[in-house]
């Protein structure tokens, strides 16, 4: 089964209440400026299970909508370019 949409967490995995979105095998957290992207014209959507939903721009969510990245669960920063 394909998937429509690309999917964020609401939260961390730490969290306990955050399990939909979240892969268990999860080793890398890519945190998105959801201001910028919604500016930018991305459209996003809550799911009832609070997964953030979108389907990007030709299915890609380019990086310059990333706000930053970090390994999981050490939380070190992950240099990238916009």
């Amino acid at each position: 089964m394909a998937r429509l949409h690309i999917h964020f967490s609401s939260g961390l995995p730490s969290d306990g209440e955050v399990t939909s979105g979240v892969r268990q095998n999860v080793n890398i957290l890519i945190h998105l400026d959801v201001s910028k992207a919604l500016k930018g014209g991305m459209k996003l959507y809550i799911s009832d299970n609070k997964v953030i939903l979108t389907e990007g721009f030709d299915g890609v969510v380019p990086v310059k909508y990333f706000e930053r990245v970090e390994t999981w669960p050490g939380r070190a920063p992950i240099p990238f370019q916009r």
